[in-house]
């Protein structure tokens, strides 16, 4: 979880002092179960840091409390003493790995393993449990992507009356701040999960990241915005070409993927930017677009 200008006294306390000791002490940690975007994660009982009280509540919208099947994965995890070797050319995009045979992903934290015909992942970290759930990003993504059921974007997301506000941008766009004046229910404001299913596309919060504690809620019947801080209120319709490219560029993706994933990727969110609309908003200071445009 970031810093940022809306956190409470007590939860950035409790950030500094976990980011001057992120190693210890260490202790058996139980089971979790974790639903991600309609998909369930067992991570193993293991030794690693316990949660304080602001990464349990980060992390409580996505705990699975009755389990009604088992997970979709198995996750088997190992914290490291010391950050997983990188070699000092590479990025770690550039040594992972999607074959028929297995995927093996790296980070520059984490270093994750799964064999397609097998429900167990192998993960092997460094950092606390919830530099764990943060190593199972890429691999939930490309999940989604292979089953052509969904994909993660770079957004923030807020619920307000009957619709889904998701917005969207670079790092410092206003994406956290645009969410955090929402009259609604923020959702989630660093990365959301876009998911097809019976009731159509669901917004889904993630546990990747962000200022501010995730809900549990799913959003319905969405909209995109790509946010421009500007000094008025406005918003500029994106035509379905542009708007699949704008939203190309802030969607979670391997790039050495497989050509099956690109072309499920595009074909996802071309339907995206067909049923849904995408547009610019243009934002001026203090949040005023909400009641301006969107009330």
């Amino acid at each position: 979880m970031k810093i940022g200008p809306f956190t409470p006294p007590d939860v950035r306390d409790a950030i500094l002092e976990r980011q001057k000791n992120p190693g210890f002490p260490l202790a058996l940690v139980p089971e979790w179960r974790l639903e991600l975007a309609g998909l369930q994660f067992c991570i193993e009982a293991h030794e690693t840091v316990p949660p304080n009280f602001v990464e349990e509540r980060f992390l409580a919208p996505f705990f699975v409390q009755a389990p009604a099947r088992d997970p979709d994965f198995f996750v088997h995890a190992r914290r490291l003493p010391s950050r997983p070797p990188i070699p000092l050319d590479k990025r770690p995009e550039e040594i992972s790995r999607i074959g028929e045979d297995a995927w093996d992903l790296h980070s520059y934290v984490a270093h994750l393993r799964w064999a397609p015909a097998s429900s167990d992942v192998f993960l092997e970290y460094h950092g606390t449990l919830l530099d764990a759930v943060e190593a199972l990003r890429l691999f939930l993504a490309l999940q989604l992507v292979r089953r052509g059921t969904g994909l993660i974007l770079h957004a923030a997301a807020a619920i307000h009356g009957d619709r889904t506000y998701v917005f969207l941008g670079e790092s410092g766009a206003g994406k956290s701040t645009s969410v955090a004046y929402t009259p609604g229910t923020l959702l989630c404001d660093e990365m959301a999960a876009i998911v097809w299913d019976a009731q159509g596309i669901g917004v889904h919060p993630t546990p990747f990241g962000g200022e501010h504690f995730p809900h549990a809620r799913t959003g319905r019947d969405p909209v995109f915005f790509f946010v421009e801080k500007k000094p008025e209120n406005a918003r500029i319709a994106l035509s379905p070409r542009n708007a699949l490219t704008r939203l190309l560029s802030q969607t979670v993706m391997l790039r050495q993927a497989p050509m099956v994933f690109w072309q499920n990727t595009v074909e996802l969110l071309g339907r995206l930017a067909d049923g849904h609309p995408v547009e610019i908003l243009e934002a001026a200071p203090g949040g005023t677009f909400w009641k301006e445009l969107l009330t």
